[in-house]
C-alpha cells in the first residue's frame, strides 16, 4: 500500500514557540530504568486492551503538544517489534492564529524527520473559542471527524490520541462535579471503537521525563492555561491543591475507582437488557417509543437507566444529557398527564396514551432566529402550587434551563447567601400560589429592588444593556398579578426579605450544562 502524504507546507517560521526538553544525555543501547518503565506501562496498555495486533496501521492525532509528542515517539520506537505502520495527522484548530500555524510546521517536521506520512487539514468553521461547552464540542467533533475520514482513506485501521492518566483524572472530576454517574465518572475509555490511548496509565510526569530524556521537542498551547476553563481550574488549581493535602496518589486513586465504575456499569448493562427488551415498543432509526405501565413497575435506577439508553439510541450518544434531563423525563411520566420536553440536541420527549416516546427532530426545537436577527418571542408559562415547591428541578424547555423552589425555615433566613445572581430568595409569608415562570410580555411592569417605584420591563432590559436576543432567554417569576423575579438579574422591591421575614423561598435557575 502507497501512502500519499498531503501538500507539503513551507519551512518552519523563525522564532516559533517550540519548548526543549532539558539536556539530558540521550539512551544509546540501552534506555535508563525510568524509560524502559515507561515503555513497559504502554505496552502493557496496549496488550491488556488489545490495542493492536502485527500488522496494524495506526494513525496518530498531533498536535504538537507533549503528550501527542511523547505519543508518536514511543509508537515509533515499537514500530518494528509490533510490526505497526504509522501516519501523523494534525488538524488545525484556526482559533489560535500564527501559533496555530507554527504549530502545524512543527508537526510537518516530526513526519519528515521520521520518514511518515502526513495528514492535515484546517478548521473552516468555528474561528473562536468561548467559555460555553458547544464550542469546545464542535471542535472535538470536527477533529475526530477528521482523523476518522483520514484514517477510513488512508487504510489505517487504528487512531491514536495522547490521554494520559492526569487527562483521565480530570475528566473524572469534572464528571463528579458536574453531578455525572456511573458511566461518566468511570472517566476516559482506553478503547473505544477505533479509537486508542496507549498513554492513558502513564502520568504526565512520566510523559515530561520521557521528553527529557530523549531531548524531544514540543510546543505549548497558551489556551491550556486559561482559567476561564474548568478543564484548566480543576488542572492547575484544584488537582495540585488535593495533591498536595490530601492524597499524592490521586490520579491512581481516580483511575482504579473509574475503573470499578466501569465494570460495574458493564455489568448494569448487561442486567438491564432484559427490563429494556420488556419496556419497548418499538425501535426505529430516530425513534423509540416506551411503555409507560411497564417501566413504572421498575425501580427508580431501572427507569433511569433506559430513558438514558433510549436518548443515546436516538441521539447517537450522551453528550449534554446531564441528571436533570433525566429527572425531568421521570417528571413527565410521574405527572400521568400528556407532555413533552425538549432536550439538548433536537431531542423531543414525549408522552401519552400509555407511551413514553423519544424522537430526533430534524429541525431545531427553538427558534433561535437567523443570523443577525433577534430570536422569535417564545410563549410559554408554568405553573407552581405550593407542593411543588420540593427544591426537585422543573425543566423549562424552551430556554433550556431548570427552575428549583426550596422553602426555608430556621436560623438560614436571617442569611440566605446564594452562590451568584441565578439564585433569588424571596419572604414566603408574600407569595400568592400559584407562581408562575413564563416568557417576558409587551407592557411588563414590576418595581425592581432598590428603585422607588416601578418600570417598564423593556426600560430595565435597556438601562442594563440587555440585547434583544439575551432578552429571549431570561424569563420572569410572577405571584399574583405582580412579576417579582427578572431571572438573573433583579428581584422585586415588595417581596424582598426584612427583619420580619420568618420563613423564605428559594429559587433558581440552573444551567442543565453545570
Amino acid at each position: 500500500m502507497s501512502w500519499i502524504p498531503c501538500r507539503r507546507l513551507p519551512a518552519v517560521l523563525e522564532g516559533c514557540m517550540v519548548h526543549r526538553a532539558s539536556d539530558s544525555s540521550c539512551p544509546d543501547k540501552k534506555f535508563p530504568r525510568n524509560v524502559r518503565r515507561f515503555m513497559e506501562k504502554v505496552r502493557h496498555t496496549m496488550a491488556d486492551q488489545n490495542m493492536v495486533g502485527a500488522g496494524r496501521a495506526i494513525l496518530v492525532g498531533v498536535s504538537g503538544g507533549p503528550d501527542s509528542v511523547a505519543l508518536l515517539h514511543v509508537l515509533h520506537q515499537m514500530a518494528d517489534d509490533l510490526g505497526l505502520r504509522l501516519g501523523i495527522a494534525h488538524f488545525h484548530h484556526n482559533i489560535r492564529g500564527t501559533d496555530a500555524d507554527a504549530d502545524v510546521r512543527f508537526v510537518e517536521n516530526l513526519s519528515e524527520k521520521l520518514n511518515l506520512p502526513f495528514y492535515y487539514e484546517k478548521n473552516t468553521g468555528i474561528t473562536q473559542l468561548q467559555t460555553g461547552c458547544s464550542p469546545e464540542e464542535r471542535l472535538r467533533d470536527a477533529r475526530y471527524e477528521f482523523l476518522q475520514r483520514r484514517a477510513h482513506d488512508n487504510g489505517f485501521d487504528r487512531i491514536a490520541v495522547g490521554h494520559h492518566a492526569d487527562d483521565n483524572a480530570e475528566q473524572i472530576l469534572i464528571n463528579l462535579l458536574r453531578g455525572g454517574g456511573p458511566l461518566g465518572i468511570s472517566g476516559i475509555p482506553p478503547v473505544r471503537e477505533n479509537i486508542i490511548r496507549p498513554l492513558i496509565r502513564v502520568s504526565r510526569d512520566d510523559i515530561m521525563t520521557y521528553l527529557s530524556v530523549f531531548r524531544l521537542d514540543y510546543r505549548m498551547d497558551h489556551t491550556n492555561t486559561d482559567r476561564r476553563f474548568l478543564r484548566n481550574r480543576i488542572r492547575h488549581d484544584l488537582m495540585p491543591m488535593l495533591k498536595t493535602g490530601y492524597n499524592p496518589n490521586l490520579p491512581e486513586t481516580l483511575a482504579r475507582l473509574g475503573s470499578v465504575l466501569k465494570t460495574d456499569n458493564d455489568w448494569l448493562d448487561q442486567l438491564i437488557r432484559p427490563i429494556w427488551d420488556h419496556v419497548l415498543l418499538l425501535e426505529e432509526p430516530g425513534r423509540i417509543v416506551l411503555s409507560i405501565p411497564k417501566l413504572t413497575r421498575h425501580h427508580l435506577a431501572a427507569r433511569r437507566r433506559i430513558i438514558r439508553c433510549a436518548v443515546e439510541q436516538v441521539k447517537g450518544n450522551l453528550r449534554r444529557i446531564q441528571y436533570l434531563h433525566v429527572e425531568a423525563v421521570i417528571g413527565l411520566i410521574q405527572s400521568g398527564s400528556p407532555g413533552r420536553l425538549d432536550l439538548p440536541d433536537r431531542i423531543r420527549a414525549h408522552c401519552g396514551q400509555g407511551q413514553l416516546v423519544f424522537e430526533k427532530c430534524v429541525m431545531p426545537l427553538r427558534d433561535a432566529g437567523g443570523s443577525g436577527r433577534p430570536p422569535r418571542q417564545m410563549q410559554y408559562s408554568y405553573s407552581f402550587s405550593i407542593e411543588d415547591v420540593s427544591g426537585l428541578p422543573v425543566y423549562i424547555s424552551e430556554i433550556d434551563r431548570f427552575l428549583i423552589l426550596t422553602r426555608i425555615d430556621g436560623p438560614q433566613v436571617r442569611d440566605p447567601a446564594g452562590p451568584g445572581p441565578h439564585v433569588a430568595f424571596f419572604d414566603w409569608d408574600r407569595m400568592v400560589f400559584p407562581l408562575v415562570l413564563r416568557n417576558h410580555r409587551p407592557g411588563d411592569r414590576f418595581d425592581p429592588l432598590g428603585l422607588n417605584g416601578t418600570q417598564k420591563l423593556s426600560d430595565f432590559f435597556i438601562n442594563h444593556k440587555i440585547g434583544r436576543r439575551r432578552r429571549a432567554m431570561i424569563p420572569v417569576l410572577v405571584s399574583g398579578a405582580d412579576i417579582i423575579w427578572v431571572a438573573g438579574l433583579r428581584i422585586s422591591h415588595h417581596v424582598r426579605i426584612t427583619a420580619g421575614t420568618r420563613c423564605l423561598l428559594r429559587a433558581e435557575m440552573r444551567n442543565p450544562f453545570l
